[in-house]
């Protein structure tokens, strides 16, 4: 404005491209089968203005089947002004759209979706809208050395959020803890073995799965064999057969 020293304010946002040759590991084939989720989970987030980048408030929207099913905005009461809270309190009363608070959102909403349904989360900047929610960071060890694991929820059951980079993107899976594992209750992984304890079995080098060819154990009779193996409520062996899906184990 003229005469005045006031200097506009200008918000920007910055994306990355994606490179044409690729930097990281040229062995890794990307999938040539696109992933096929019939549920979709699609949230952003939006934060402070300064260094800390603090999460204030975020909007979802789930699709089942590409049909718009539900939708929401959350908020962190405690990065908000009392005006900001009472604009955002009429703007969701006036458009109906239901508010939750960041906790809320997290416990009856992203988990129950991502970690119940296995529904697909996509996010324009998803490692950092999952760190802006997130309660505490800490590295990654063992297996996931190189990536940062997220916790988002003080219930036990919700399991820590692992991100690390794999091919040319930045991903995140779902951990499992032992808090999840030894009862057979609601909320707990439901990992199963149903035994046979008078079956008699030869065991071979296919019966045992040898990677090397080769067992010890090769022509020796046992009594007692699994019958079927469950994974978190899944059927993953069977009559000696597998069953499961690719990726579908969790590192404790």
């Amino acid at each position: 404005m003229r005469g005045s020293n006031l200097i506009p304010r200008k918000a920007s946002r910055g994306y990355t491209l994606k490179v044409k040759n690729s930097s990281v590991n040229p062995f890794f084939n990307p999938r040539e089968d696109p992933l096929k989720h019939d549920r979709v989970l699609v949230f952003d987030t939006e934060t402070t203005i300064n260094q800390y980048q603090n999460f204030k408030i975020g909007y979802f929207q789930i699709y089942q089947e590409g049909y718009f099913q539900n939708e929401g905005l959350f908020y962190d009461i405690s990065m908000l002004t009392g005006s900001e809270i009472k604009v955002f309190k009429e703007y969701t009363s006036k458009n109906n759209i239901p508010l939750y608070t960041l906790e809320k959102f997290i416990d009856k909403v992203f988990y129950p979706e991502v970690f119940g349904w296995e529904t697909l989360c996509v996010g324009y900047n998803l490692p950092f809208d999952i760190s802006r929610i997130s309660k505490r960071v800490g590295d990654s060890k063992k297996q996931n050395k190189g990536g940062f694991t997220f916790t988002l929820s003080e219930n036990r059951f919700n399991p820590p959020i692992i991100i690390k980079k794999m091919g040319d993107a930045y991903t995140f899976k779902l951990t499992s803890t032992k808090m999840n594992k030894g009862d057979i209750i609601v909320g707990k992984d439901a990992d199963l073995v149903i035994f046979d304890p008078e079956k008699e079995k030869l065991l071979t080098e296919e019966t045992l799965h040898e990677k090397a060819q080769w067992t010890p154990y090769k022509n020796q009779k046992i009594t007692g064999w699994p019958e079927m193996t469950m994974s978190r409520g899944e059927i993953i062996v069977q009559n000696d057969e597998f069953l499961g899906k690719k990726g579908w184990g969790l590192f404790i």
